[in-house]
């Protein structure tokens, strides 16, 4: 039984560490050729879906400086007691 188990266990580490085959990729170059002229005259985005955006974005980038600012108050918590104890009961410094 161990030596099936020990099989077993090699087996499906070997399986999961297997490098699985690529799967084959089709470029068509002429696509890749104009997308790297766009990347290189920097105009990626389509004019209208630029105009779209700009208008969609109502808030400024630091929407942080226009909110009202709150007190932040500090929560007093009471420290933990590490004491040694023997039996099960709460401590009397509690």
């Amino acid at each position: 039984m161990k030596k099936i188990f020990t099989l077993f266990m090699l087996l499906s580490l070997y399986a999961c560490s297997a490098k699985q085959p690529d799967a084959p990729i089709t470029l068509d170059y002429k696509v890749v050729e104009e997308y790297q002229q766009k990347v290189m005259t920097g105009d990626t985005v389509p004019a209208h879906k630029k105009k779209a955006y700009s208008d969609s974005v109502e808030s400024p980038l630091n929407a942080s400086d226009s909110r009202v600012k709150q007190d932040k108050r500090a929560i007093y918590s009471r420290p933990v007691l590490i004491m040694p104890s023997v039996g099960y009961h709460y401590s009397h410094y509690r």
